[in-house]
């Protein structure tokens, strides 16, 4: 492989280029370690020493400074190792190294963020936020279950919470057509299920008239 570019990424980073593609980032003493230069060749041995001794030992290093702040889902810790341009492979082998050591667990991290989130979203919205974090969603599903069936659900218990609140908001008497509408949507889009909306919106409504 020919180095044919060497760029300056950072004041003692650069990136490197082979064949005119990008390969790797190494520092300032990697380059006189290895006589790394425009035009040179790098002979399979030293892609070889490149990636064992430098790259896939620094990545491993990241990912476990990284897991010393926070917990990362296996996605999540994919994510930051790219940001800092190591090669795909060699965070494939970062990921099963911490995770060989359970210091990343998927199934821990959904687990604590449902008991942390459960008390003020609901399901609908707990499954969208650990989807965006790149969870898989047969593990979502199956940690909701999970926590359901050992806590029960709370969705009745914060939409009677939150639709208190805001009933207090609205008119006395009979509540326009199209206000109802805008209410119930209100509700809808924070995740709750209509039959479930319409369902504590009857009981708020004879606790707010009796007579009715």
């Amino acid at each position: 492989m020919i180095v044919t570019a060497v760029e300056e990424y950072t004041k003692s980073k650069y990136r490197i280029y082979l064949n005119d593609a990008f390969a790797f980032v190494l520092y300032k003493g990697d380059l006189r370690h290895f006589d790394i230069a425009p035009g040179k060749e790098l002979s399979e041995e030293d892609l070889a020493a490149i990636r064992e001794e430098v790259l896939i030992k620094r990545a491993r290093l990241r990912a476990m400074h990284l897991l010393e702040k926070r917990d990362y889902t296996e996605e999540a810790m994919r994510r930051k190792l790219r940001e800092n341009l190591y090669p795909e492979d060699v965070i494939e082998d970062a990921v099963s190294y911490v995770k060989q050591y359970h210091y990343i667990d998927d199934r821990r991290y959904v687990m604590s963020f449902i008991e942390a989130h459960a008390a003020a979203n609901t399901a609908k919205v707990i499954r969208e936020k650990l989807r965006q974090k790149g969870v898989d969603a047969a593990l979502i599903d199956a940690c909701l279950t999970e926590y359901t069936q050992e806590n029960g659900s709370r969705e009745e218990e914060l939409l009677r919470a939150q639709m208190s609140r805001k009933f207090r908001t609205l008119p006395e008497g009979e509540i326009p057509y199209e206000k109802k509408q805008s209410f119930f949507a209100s509700f809808y889009r924070k995740g709750f299920s209509p039959r479930l909306i319409e369902s504590v919106y009857e009981e708020l409504t004879a606790q707010r008239d009796p007579a009715s």
